[in-house]
């Protein structure tokens, strides 16, 4: 079978391996799509904090079953279409036994510290395969683990009906994050984003969208909230200016989700915190539930249109260091797709 390395100096190799060999309790997946996250492109530059090498990447991926050893845990037939959940967790650790499985300490995940979906098979645990109806279609399929990204932090954030919502960052997570909120029943979804192409974007979406690189975020928020502020603010950018104005543009009580990874510390304005009790909020990947509810959500075909629009290109496998640098490069796309198979 075909598989695409990161060598660990920047490289990305094309290789013939053999298809894996199933353990009990696993599951053999033939690969169909896989997405390009921000994530890998920090892999591959070797930027990533705590990735490992030489790693097979990727971890947004539908494909087919092929074949499972041992009793799943939902209906499960060889030949049906499937996703899996990327990370595993130890299920014994204080985070886990909270119920906490996406930040366990001794976490997992594909692409990253264990080879991932960028290879035409993969060999998973069988409890982390779910359904998908027959028909499906596999490259919004694919956007299922970053869906399930931003309706976790939707949840996280306790958001109600109603309130005011800003994310900072129009990127793929943050036109998610804008979806859920207005599934979710924001009465308001303001984005933050400098590039144009982006921008547009955004605005042909149905959403209100600001340059903050192109006049005063404070008094656009004054404006769009008519003085207080926003309600929840996600932070999707990880970038030092957008850490710096996520408190300046939250309301007072207000919750502050950071979403976004940046690449070093950041300063946090502690002081605009404690004169507004403002709530600071981390989040990271999802959990079972929210992935479990973003398979539900696609399998019913209730964001297919939105998630469409997201997919910019698709390369096949043999292009992918073409892909890759398309992702990395490219100011103007949201989300690039990899045909396996």
């Amino acid at each position: 079978m075909k598989t695409a390395l990161f060598t660990g100096d920047g490289q990305i190799q094309l290789i013939s391996g053999s298809v894996p060999e199933i353990s009990e309790q696993e599951a053999l997946i033939e690969v169909c799509y896989a997405g390009i996250c921000g994530s890998d492109i920090s892999v591959w530059k070797k930027k990533h904090p705590t990735a490992t090498y030489p790693r097979v990447p990727g971890h947004e991926f539908a494909g087919v079953l092929k074949k499972m050893n041992g009793k799943p845990a939902r209906k499960l037939t060889p030949g049906m279409p499937v996703v899996v959940q990327p990370y595993f967790s130890c299920g014994v650790c204080e985070a886990c036994t909270q119920g906490k499985s996406n930040v366990c300490y001794h976490l997992k995940i594909m692409g990253i510290h264990m080879d991932g979906c960028f290879s035409e098979y993969v060999a998973v645990p069988l409890d982390k395969v779910y359904p998908l109806p027959e028909g499906a279609d596999m490259k919004t399929a694919a956007l299922i683990e970053p869906l399930a990204v931003a309706l976790h932090d939707i949840r996280e954030s306790g958001l109600h009906p109603g309130e005011r919502v800003m994310i900072i960052g129009g990127g793929p997570i943050g036109i998610l994050l804008g979806i859920m909120a207005r599934i979710s029943g924001a009465g308001q979804v303001s984005i933050l984003e400098i590039n144009p192409a982006r921008l547009e974007f955004i605005r042909n979406m149905g959403f209100d969208a600001f340059d903050p690189g192109g006049g005063d975020v404070l008094a656009y928020t004054r404006a769009a909230t008519r003085g207080p502020g926003f309600d929840v603010v996600f932070e999707a950018s990880g970038s030092p200016g957008g850490i710096s104005v996520m408190t300046e543009v939250a309301k007072v009580g207000a919750r502050v989700v950071v979403v976004g990874m940046a690449p070093q510390p950041c300063e946090v304005n502690t002081t605009s915190m404690f004169f507004k009790e403002l709530t600071l909020l981390g989040v990271r990947l999802h959990s079972p539930k929210a992935f479990s509810d973003a398979v539900d959500l696609v399998a019913a075909g209730r964001l297919k249109q939105e998630l469409e629009v997201l997919i910019d290109r698709v390369f096949p496998l043999d292009e992918v260091a073409e892909a890759m640098a398309f992702q990395a490069e490219d100011p103007e796309h949201f989300k690039t797709l990899i045909k396996i198979r």
